[in-house]
């Protein structure tokens, strides 16, 4: 059985009615994917009848497609799809499948983004917030294996997020994480950058701002410098300004000032 933690809410409007397609939208790791889970086992939907896609592409969206027109008749069937950084073109297949669609047949759309428009009026959506502290304690409990204790100081690292409480849990994976998203930075290799963004957290953030601070300054504590070959002196300036503006450390923003003072 799936348990399921947290957005009450929701969870007592959907045991009272299981639209015909939804979507989840939601900060990452807060129990999107495992709620659409949920109902697909209370609703006995069996495997053979359910179509999942972790990474939207044109070729997916024409399969989930596909899926829905060759069911057999009187046959359930429902698709989990998350749709982030989904082209328009991708999304067009994905409508057809919802308007062709029987009325027995299910559509859960997920996704950390803003809905597009074309699926505002198509769709119910469902605004998943951040977990508290005390949900996220049980789900490590419960799946994970923590102690009450450590469960606890790790949600309340995890900034609202499992995946978050889980990092922050690792010192080690937080750095390794900061660390491949340098190296992605300075390759440019933009495939990597979504992988990493799949699983990111504020906590990925914080260490990823860290590091850039230890490298500026050349004050090496959580990081060394062979963690990362050779990166040129502008690449951690250039990540600190691109963070949200309360991780950027005082020197950034003095010497930002001066270089401004100097052009004036």
């Amino acid at each position: 059985m799936i348990n399921l933690y947290g957005h009450k809410k929701i969870r007592a409007k959907l045991d009272q009615d299981f639209p015909t397609a939804l979507i989840f939208r939601g900060p990452e790791s807060v129990g999107k994917w495992t709620t659409a889970e949920h109902y697909r086992e209370k609703h006995g939907y069996l495997e053979s009848d359910v179509i999942r896609v972790h990474k939207l592409s044109a070729s997916l969206a024409r399969e989930v497609r596909e899926f829905m027109q060759t069911a057999p008749v009187g046959s359930q069937r429902l698709a989990i799809v998350r749709i982030d950084n989904a082209p328009p073109s991708t999304m067009d297949v994905l409508l057809k499948a919802v308007e062709e669609a029987s009325a027995q047949f299910r559509f859960i759309f997920i996704t950390t983004g803003a809905v597009p428009p074309t699926l505002l009026s198509r769709l119910n959506v469902y605004q998943f917030g951040y977990l508290k502290v005390q949900d996220i304690q049980r789900v490590l409990i419960d799946k994970k294996n923590f102690k009450p204790d450590s469960a606890l100081r790790a949600a309340e690292g995890g900034r609202g997020s499992v995946q978050g409480a889980l990092q922050a849990s690792d010192p080690d994976n937080l750095k390794q994480h900061a660390v491949k998203a340098v190296e992605a930075i300075m390759s440019k290799d933009e495939d990597k950058l979504d992988g990493l963004a799949a699983h990111w957290s504020d906590a990925d953030t914080n260490s990823l701002s860290l590091w850039c601070r230890e490298a500026l300054t050349k004050q090496w504590k959580f990081f060394q410098p062979e963690d990362v070959d050779s990166p040129r002196r502008d690449i951690p300036l250039k990540i600190l300004l691109a963070l949200r503006s309360e991780v950027r450390p005082k020197l950034v923003v003095r010497s930002s000032l001066q270089r401004v003072l100097r052009g004036a």
